[in-house]
Parts: C-alpha cells; structure tokens; sequence
C-alpha cells in the first residue's frame, strides 16, 4: 500500500479520487501480507548489487517467502537469480 501511494504521490499512477479511496478500493481485491520475521531476515540475503531501497527488498523477500514470482521492469531486481520475475 506504501509503494501504491508513493507512486500516486509521485504522479506514476494517474487516479480519480482521493488517494485513500484508490488504495481501499485496490486492496478489497487483494490479500496484504503481514511483514513477518522470515520476510524481515530475507531482505538482507540479497547479492551486493540488488537495490538498497528498503520497499524493493520487502517486496522482493516476500515474493520470496510466499514463492510467487515478482512484476517488475527493474533490471537490477530481474537479474536476481533469489527471485522468479515476471515483464
């Protein structure tokens, strides 16, 4: 929900209505996974060159835990062999 906003916020996703409503609305159709100690201890077995940024290790670590592969036109997060990418 965090990365959703931010990309609202920073003009990438283009809404009608308010933020919260976009975001509740979104999320009525999808499960939001709690942040677990498992997902925590992964986002720090990633290789030296993945992203630092600490919204692209969580969500990385969690495709990793669930085993679900990721969306994402990241280069850096793709050539990740830790992670099934899909784009």
């Amino acid at each position: 929900m965090v990365e959703l906003a931010g990309l609202i916020e920073r003009g990438r996703i283009r809404i009608h209505g308010s933020i919260e409503a976009v975001i509740a609305n979104f999320t009525n159709e999808l499960a939001v996974l709690p942040l677990t100690l498992e997902i925590a201890v992964l986002t720090a077995q990633f290789p030296s060159d993945f992203p630092r940024d600490p919204s692209d290790r969580i969500i990385a670590a969690t495709a990793r835990a669930e085993g679900i592969p990721l969306v994402t036109a990241d280069e850096r997060i793709r050539s990740c062999p830790l992670l099934k990418t899909i784009w």
